[in-house]
């Protein structure tokens, strides 16, 4: 069973996606989450924790010490550990790992415990003897959102367009 993370914006300071999963009846791919990671590339003055490389990853469900409780764990990601698909808000609630919830507010997701529930049901009533893979791809062209300030709210790019616009 296949689980997509298409990401869609690659920001300065975390990275947003949509988690679709195969419907194991039709072979369809099914949006269940939206998704926010870490930044795709290093930033020099914030460490090393960045998002997994776009790829193709197994992925087992396994007991998180951490979270005491069954989580999936993406593997064979190189030179890391630990990855886990898991609930969260922010950028600042992940270590490197993936996120899921609903899309409120740019660089923001809700409603991650329920979102999380909906997935691990999903991935339990898999087909026995299923195994799970997660493939990652970036977009081909990212959203032009890096030269906005978080702080700018949401709308700040619409009004910007709204400016251009009165200024034709």
């Amino acid at each position: 069973m296949r689980l997509l993370l298409k990401r869609q914006y690659l920001g300065r300071r975390y990275t947003t996606g949509l988690l679709f999963l195969e419907n194991p009846k039709t072979g369809d791919m099914e949006l269940v989450a939206d998704t926010i990671e870490p930044p795709v590339k290093q930033r020099e003055y914030e460490g090393s924790v960045v998002a997994i490389p776009a790829g193709r990853y197994p992925v087992v469900v396994t007991w998180s010490p951490r979270f005491q409780r069954w989580l999936p764990l993406v593997t064979h990601v190189e030179g890391r550990s630990g990855i886990r698909i898991h609930a969260g808000n922010t950028v600042r609630d992940t270590s490197g790992c993936i996120l899921v919830g609903r899309a409120t507010t740019r660089g923001t997701i809700t409603d991650s415990r329920r979102t999380l529930a909906i997935l691990l049901y999903r991935l339990a009533h898999r087909p026995d003897g299923t195994a799970l893979r997660l493939d990652i791809e970036e977009p081909l062209e990212p959203l032009p959102l890096d030269d906005l300030d978080e702080s700018e709210g949401p709308n700040a790019m619409e009004d910007d367009l709204d400016e251009i616009d009165d200024e034709s």
